[in-house]
Order: structure tokens, then C-alpha cells, then sequence
């Protein structure tokens, strides 16, 4: 056991053993911000309150309230604004040594599930590099991302990215105290983890609190991004029909965490297909008394340049879309699959059912299943290339593309290809198609209950070197291969320029390439042409 002192108290850790079974430290729920329950349900974040005595961090902390993302079970708190803290190292005074590298997770689950616990992130892998590594629970589903129209009440929407921000400033006044360096913080997250990192470096209010980004296989402009106002929705659904928000929101903080997630279960689960915006999610924040996350549409954000640059590696796996099973509920897939209209992007502001509705939803299914009727036992892999565009893939690409016009700093671009037995989602889901899984390359950066014993030199031995030094390089100086003589990676990574989307593949070999899935991102470049005054994501 060990104690420390931060800002608001004393803490107690206790230690834990890495890859190369060297101790580290291992400080779990410490809370970052007060527990959003009562009249701060809803509300943006307040800064943690300080305790008295020493607080045991041994264990870990609640996540939000939310259906677990492998069991489906509900679990969790309202008081789950916590974060742990792993380090190789504690500071002593009489031996002082440099401060290393921050790295802060992000989990994804779509905003509606995850956690940032140790039986999908485990620190193990990073632990045996020298970073400082935070990994954060935040607000998730309607508790996360309730928007009102009246500014007055206090809910202009986003708590849950505020929470990130709240996270980050605490990283600020306390990561010197575990080694950590506060000028060199690098935000990675994968799935909705990614589309939070790449918002952070979007929104006003993050200048000074992190320094690089790492985005793993999803980003700001992806299409399930945006939320919506709902109050009026998730009130009816538990009884109450009053519209004026003063009553509602005074109703809804006064129901239970558990009853609004299911009231919020069953209008997603009906409103899947129906409708073209989901419940939680980023939203445009109206003028208010309260400093927005977001201010103005991420498209237009990146369009001006009026954003924090800062260094960003960001990539995809080669097939995300075999997720599209999980993700799309099940009454769902059949209509999913045959009305090509559900691809239409909706940037593109088209009326589904439109004759250009109808046109341009006939040019996707010729492009991915050509002229014949598609069946999706005869066409999966054609179907999951097609989601993978639709879902992840084809955003993150004009995303960079758009970047690229205004953008000051490096941008690494990436396509993971590796498959080895660490690549533990694709397993769970009995996908024998080959491609990589969405969330496939978590397995290469953090140990996970499914990770199986790795052999040293084995091909899963020597696929995580690679991934993880990758990682903790850029995390280090922001360049993933600062030195183009390591034996390890063996590949000078460049980035991406004005000309070229250089990127590289992750695979066995490491290899450079230039603009990923050509035909296919030629394709949807043709299909944004159609109307050029909405092209824009």
C-alpha cells in the first residue's frame, strides 16, 4: 500500500505488475468532480470537494448508469464521475526525475455503455513504458447528453464531454503528484472515445489542457454523432406529458437513474430506423451564461481553423462494419439492409423518399452489390465494406481531408490490418470473415479479461511492441517513429499532406501507403458532388 496527497485529500493505492512483471502504481476511483445527483443531474460538472482522512483507491469506482457493453445487464451509479491512475514511478523529493508523458482514455460504447475498468483496460501493456496513464468514467446516455431549448434551466446539453474537460483540468492541478507531466497530455479513445478526442481539440473550451490526439476508428463528422433535444420524449415515456421544461426537468431529476435508462432503452430500440438522430450525442449548445463545449457545427469548426492544433494520429480498422451486427438492434437489420436509403448520408440534407433520395441510394447498391438483388448471406463482406464506410470510414477520411486545408500540425493516418488471438472482439462475435473487428486493436493496447497468455516472440508478442510503441511515441513527442532506425517499428511513418492521405498500414509488416480504399472514397466524393451548396459533412 502507498499513500499520496493530491488537491482535494490524501489517497490510498496499492501496487500492480506489468507485462515485464515490474511493479506500478495503481490508484483507482478518485473522483474528479461531485457526484451529478439531484439538481446537478443533467448539469455540467462541479469541481471535486475535498475529504477529510485518507481515501482508500484501492478498488475500483462505480461506471455511469448504463447496460453493461458484453452482459447487457444494468449496472452502475450517478456517482461515477471517477477516474484511476497508473504510473511506473511516484516523485521523491530526494530523486528527481523528468515527468512522463500523460496519456487519457477515453472508452467508447456508443455513449450509451462502457467503463473505464480494468476488464477491458487493463494498464498492463502501457505500464511497461514510461507514461503516466488516466483512464476516465463519464456521463453516458440521456443522464450524459440532455439538451433543453430554455437556457435559463441550466441543461444546454453536452455534460458528458463536459465531464472530459472536467477530468482534464484535474489532470492539471494534480498528475505532477503520480509523475505525470501536465504539458504533455495526450487524449486517445477509441470508437465514441475517438469522436470526444477529436471534439476536445474543436471545442473553445480546452486551450492548455491537452497537447495531442489519438482517434481510433471514429471522429467528429461521423454521422452518429449528433444528438438531439429529447426531454419532451423520455418524460412521456415514464408518464409525465407536461411540455414546459421548468416542470419537466424538475420531473426528471426526481425519477430514478435506473427508469430513465429504460425509458431511454425503449425509445432507442423504437426509434432506430425511424428516425435520423439519435437521443445523446454532440449538440450545437444555444448562447447561454454557461461556457459551451461546442459553439458552432465540428464541420464548420474545422472549415474555419478556429480550433486547437495539435498534433493527431487517427485511423480505422479494415473492416469496422462486422460491428454492424452489435450496434443495429435486431428488428432493425433486415430493413437495414435492404433499403439502401438508410446509406443516403445525411449531410447530404436529401428527403428520404425523394426521387434523388431514391437515386442516390440506387448508386450505392450498384457500387457495393452491383446489379443483382443482395442477399446478405451471399453478400456479407460486401455489406460490412459498405457499413464500414457508411459508419466509421468514409467520415474519418474527409474529416482528415477537410483537416488537412487548415491544419498546423501533423496528422498521422492509419489502417490497422493485424489479426492475430488479440484481437478479442471479432471472437466474441464469431465473425469468421477476414477483416479487423471495430475495437480489434484495443487488444494491442490493453490487457482485457479475454487476453490470452501471451509467448514472448510469438506473433502476438511482437504485434503489441509494435502497437504500443507506436502509441507511446506519439504520446512522448507527437511522432509515432521519431527514430527511423528502430528495430521494432522499422518504418519512417509520414504524414498525411495536401496531395496525399499517407498512411500506414498496421499489419505484418508495417508498411506506408498512400489514400486508403481508393475506388471507395472516390465513389462517396462523387456522391457529395451531387448537391455542392450541402456538401460539406
Amino acid at each position: 500500500m502507498v499513500v499520496i496527497e493530491i488537491e482535494s485529500g490524501k489517497l490510498r493505492g496499492k501496487l500492480g505488475l506489468d507485462k515485464l512483471n515490474n511493479n506500478f502504481y495503481i490508484f483507482h476511483n478518485v473522483p474528479y468532480a461531485q457526484p451529478p445527483v439531484g439538481s446537478l443531474r443533467f448539469k455540467a460538472p462541479r469541481p471535486v470537494q475535498p475529504w477529510k482522512g485518507i481515501k482508500d483507491a484501492t478498488r475500483e469506482g462505480s461506471e455511469c448508469v448504463s447496460r453493461h457493453l458484453i452482459t447487457r445487464k444494468i449496472v452502475g451509479s450517478e456517482d461515477c464521475l471517477n477516474l484511476n491512475v497508473y504510473t511506473p514511478e511516484l516523485p521523491q523529493k530526494n530523486r528527481p526525475k523528468p515527468l512522463k508523458p500523460v496519456m487519457f482514455w477515453i472508452h467508447g460504447g456508443i455513449f450509451m455503455t462502457g467503463s473505464n475498468k480494468t476488464d477491458l483496460f487493463g494498464p498492463e501493456f502501457l505500464m511497461a513504458e514510461d507514461v503516466v496513464l488516466v483512464t476516465i468514467n463519464y456521463r453516458l446516455g440521456i443522464l450524459g447528453f440532455l439538451s433543453l431549448e430554455d437556457t435559463s434551466l441550466g441543461v444546454p446539453g453536452n455534460a458528458g464531454f463536459k465531464d472530459m474537460v472536467m477530468a482534464l483540468k484535474w489532470v492539471q492541478k494534480n498528475i505532477t503528484k503520480f509523475g505525470g507531466d501536465p504539458n504533455n497530455v495526450t487524449v486517445f479513445g477509441e470508437s465514441a472515445g475517438a469522436v470526444a478526442a477529436h471534439l476536445l481539440i474543436l471545442s473553445p473550451m480546452t486551450k492548455g489542457l491537452l497537447h495531442k490526439i489519438i482517434a481510433q476508428s471514429a471522429c467528429a463528422l461521423n454521422t452518429w454523432v449528433g444528438g438531439r433535444r429529447s426531454a419532451k420524449i423520455v418524460a412521456e415515456q415514464l408518464g409525465f406529458s407536461n411540455s414546459d421544461e421548468r416542470k419537466l426537468i424538475s420531473f426528471l431529476q426526481g425519477v430514478s437513474a435506473v427508469d430513465i435508462l429504460k425509458a431511454q432503452i425503449k425509445i432507442d430500440t423504437a426509434d432506430f430506423i425511424e428516425t435520423d438522430f439519435r437521443f445523446f450525442g454532440a449538440v450545437v449548445e444555444k448562447p447561454s451564461s454557461e461556457e459551451p463545449f461546442l459553439d458552432r457545427r465540428p464541420i464548420d469548426i474545422i472549415s474555419s481553423g478556429d480550433y486547437n492544433h495539435l498534433p493527431m494520429m487517427i485511423g480505422y480498422n479494415d473492416r469496422e462494419g462486422m460491428a454492424i451486427d452489435q450496434i443495429v438492434p435486431s428488428r432493425a437489420r433486415a430493413p437495414f439492409f435492404e433499403n439502401m436509403e438508410f446509406s443516403v448520408p445525411l449531410a447530404l440534407k436529401v428527403q428520404r423518399g425523394s426521387t434523388l433520395s431514391k437515386q442516390i441510394a440506387n448508386e450505392i447498391r450498384l457500387f457495393y452489390f452491383g446489379d443483382v438483388k443482395q442477399t446478405r448471406e451471399e453478400h456479407q463482406t460486401q455489406y460490412f465494406d459498405l457499413s464500414t464506410d457508411t459508419c466509421f470510414l468514409r467520415d474519418i477520411y474527409f474529416s482528415v481531408k477537410h483537416h488537412i486545408k487548415t491544419f498546423t500540425k501533423p496528422i498521422y493516418f492509419y489502417k490497422f490490418t493485424l489479426e492475430t488471438e488479440l484481437n478479442i472482439f471479432k471472437k466474441l462475435q464469431n465473425k469468421n470473415i477476414a477483416g479487423v473487428y471495430h475495437g480489434d486493436e484495443l487488444g494491442y493496447i490493453f490487457k482485457t479479461m479475454f487476453t490470452p497468455d501471451i509467448t514472448p516472440e510469438s506473433p502476438e508478442d511482437l504485434a503489441q511492441k509494435k502497437v504500443i510503441k507506436l502509441w507511446t511515441n506519439f504520446a512522448a513527442c507527437g511522432n509515432p517513429t521519431p527514430d527511423s532506425t528502430d528495430y521494432i517499428l522499422g518504418v519512417k511513418w509520414k504524414p498525411v499532406d495536401t496531395h496525399n492521405v499517407n498512411y500506414l498500414e498496421i499489419g505484418n509488416p508495417l508498411s506506408m501507403k498512400s489514400n486508403p480504399e481508393p475506388e471507395r472514397m472516390a465513389f462517396w466524393e462523387k456522391i457529395f458532388e451531387i448537391n455542392p451548396l450541402v456538401s460539406k459533412l
